[in-house]
């Protein structure tokens, strides 16, 4: 709920609550929480059809919702588990799968040309203000992505869109609906309850060794150690290259020359103007006319700028004094470059005769540029030499490290010919890997391929554009059950807790019994020694009760009023609850108000409706998933 309080925080009054408790109900009418997991396996995670999900698909996923997540809570301490990520990135992909085949099958496809319109907006491929595919490349290389398979997903989130859109766009939701809805998030409930705790039923439970000896037996999967390995691995990355690289001084002024031959000295002229516009009712004789007198005006004394204000026609510049911006001698009417280069600076031209308009132009600046000094410019210099050639040995390195992998197969003839330390982790579990171990695309290798558990050397791969891999495993350990020796204690214990739980079970059964014949609800807290109480007016989002309880509370509908019902809490605690009224309140908002609560009950609306969706397109598919465990 850390997402709903942050909204709650983020909204005042009234209007908060009602928008906070309608979350509450759109979720628990929309959603079910236990249709979300499933598993995966190897390499190829699931098949949907026939076509293949691979871990790399389950890689792109989990760090897309990682972002997303993160981005969302950003303001809280949030780290999600790793093993709830997998799982519900494993259920994205295939849902995601289902509605491309279905696309796919229907012919509707997404070309190369338009997926590149479409990152070409995404500043980070930009150079010099225009897309470059070689920047493009390296960007993502460096976010540890194939190019191509970017692109793909690229076209696929273009296909998801217009699907998304298409369905979307034939929502609707009704006048009666929101005031529904409304009425709903502000009602409230009557109840009185007793609480069970775990832990007092296990106070008197003391099972015996062979009891618990048979409880392990029984449950042999709970009491397994975790899969671990030992993993030796060489890092190739361009910092070493840096450390030893030289620039010298004949290299820089090398350099230097190939700049300042480069260089751009072409003049920027920055102009402003006044223009007359050539109309029906002001022909082209006329709007010189007036042109020419205004230039008198300005001759004789008048202020350029002033008469921009009164008499200039184009709008898009007549509120910034007429400003056309820069230009090389490329950007304006070839008209007006050539009237520009015959101006003093602040001169005003003659009129000057375009096809629809009359123009008086001002030269208001000239720039000539001037190459940088070579002491100024000689860092920049530097590092650019510097990375120009770090980035080529890096991919020769790369390039030869893989040729000699290919014919020794040797971690250690490696580390040799290109004098690159061998480094060695301890004995661990996959989640207490360090960097650079701790890559979920090496994860995934080391604990799901069969031959790399066996230590079969990884190939070179690529985390970022500076760094790389490569990887053998020294030992594995795959999950063994412990003895009974080792994990008697926690054996028990968990024991107590099954038995506990029974018993605690068996007594709610008979407290709702004899509250249904009509027993109180203070006379059984006495008898029982349990805590009981009874709130008012409870609201969908009250602290008062744990969120499983009110969901329970509020899920009841109205015609059961009075009903005795349980629910059980995550400790093992059980409540027993009584439905003693439903609370009504009519409530009326403001335009803007209804506006908003209009907007994001069709936001539900329509997530609802593109789930239940790929619900059905699931129903009808083949899918199979593996185990990644």
């Amino acid at each position: 709920m850390a997402g709903i309080e942050s909204i709650r925080k983020g909204l005042g009054g009234t209007f908060s609550k009602i928008i906070v408790g309608s979350i509450i109900v759109t979720f628990s009418l929309f959603f079910g929480w236990g249709t979300v997991f499933s598993s995966s396996d190897v390499n190829t995670v699931a098949l949907v059809d026939g076509k293949k999900l691979d871990v790399y698909d389950l890689d792109f996923e989990m760090r897309s919702q990682r972002y997303f997540l993160n981005k969302r809570f950003e303001e809280e301490e949030f780290s999600p588990d790793e093993e709830l990520l997998r799982n519900l990135s494993i259920q994205s992909i295939i849902r995601r799968a289902l509605v491309l085949n279905y696309l796919n099958d229907k012919g509707v496809e997404i070309s190369d040309g338009l997926a590149f319109l479409n990152i070409s907006e995404d500043e980070n491929f930009l150079l010099e203000g225009k897309f470059s595919k070689q920047r493009f490349e390296s960007v993502v290389r460096s976010l540890g992505y194939i190019p191509g398979e970017y692109l793909e997903r690229v076209k696929q989130d273009i296909l998801m869109d217009h699907w998304q859109r298409g369905i979307g766009g034939s929502s609707f939701i009704t006048e009666k609906e929101i005031e529904r809805s409304l009425n709903l998030s502000n009602q409230t409930r009557d109840i009185t309850f007793l609480k069970l705790q775990l832990e007092d039923y296990k106070k008197n439970i003391n099972p015996s060794n062979q009891e618990v000896l048979k409880f392990y037996s029984d449950n042999e999967h709970l009491f397994q150690t975790n899969e671990m390995a030992k993993v030796r691995f060489i890092e190739l990355s361009t910092n070493e290259l840096k450390n030893n690289l030289g620039i010298s001084n004949e290299e820089l002024q090398m350099e230097y020359q190939a700049y300042q031959q480069d260089f751009d000295k072409t003049i920027r002229r920055t102009a402003s103007h006044l223009m007359i516009n050539i109309t029906e009712d002001r022909d082209e004789d006329a709007a010189l006319t007036l042109a020419k007198k205004l230039k008198q005006k300005i001759d004789d004394g008048e202020e350029f700028n002033s008469l921009i204000s009164e008499f200039s026609e184009d709008e898009g510049t007549k509120n910034s004094q007429g400003n056309l911006g820069i230009s090389d001698g490329t950007n304006f009417p070839p008209e007006f470059e050539k009237a520009l280069t015959k101006l003093e600076l602040n001169e005003i031209s003659q009129p000057i005769i375009l096809d629809k308009s009359i123009h008086l132009l001002k030269l208001s600046n000239i720039q000539t540029p001037v190459p940088e000094s070579f002491e100024s410019i000689k860092l920049k210099l530097t590092e650019q030499l510097q990375a120009s050639y770090v980035s080529s040995q890096f991919a020769d390195l790369l390039e030869n490290v893989s040729d000699l992998l290919f014919s020794s197969n040797s971690l250690d003839a490696i580390g040799e010919t290109f004098s690159l330390p061998i480094r060695e982790t301890k004995i661990m579990e996959r989640n207490n890997f360090k960097d650079p171990i701790n890559d979920p695309r090496i994860l995934e290798r080391i604990f799901n391929e069969e031959d790399i558990k066996k230590g079969t050397i990884s190939e070179v791969v690529e985390l970022a554009s500076d760094r790389a891999l490569i990887f053998q495993v020294k030992e594995f350990f795959n999950k063994q059950t412990q003895s009974f020796e080792e994990v008697s204690n926690n054996a028990q214990e968990r024991l107590k807790n099954e038995l506990a739980k029974k018993k605690i079970t068996a007594k709610v059964r008979d407290i709702a019994s004899r509250l249904a014949a009509d027993e109180s609800f203070s006379q059984l807290a006495q008898e029982e020694d349990l805590e009981s109480d009874t709130y008012k007016g409870v609201t969908r989002n009250s602290s008062l009760l744990s969120k499983i309880v009110l969901r329970d509370l509020f899920n009841i509908p109205r015609s059961s009023k009075g009903v005795i019902s349980s629910s059980n809490l995550v400790s093992g605690d059980r409540v027993i609850f009584r439905l003693n009224g439903i609370n009504d309140e009519q409530i009326s908002l403001g335009n803007e108000e209804t506006s908003t609560f209009k907007n994001f009950l069709f936001e539900e609306r329509k997530i609802s409706e593109l789930s239940q969706l790929q619900i059905l397109l699931e129903d009808s598919a083949e899918i199979t998933t593996r185990n990644l465990n």
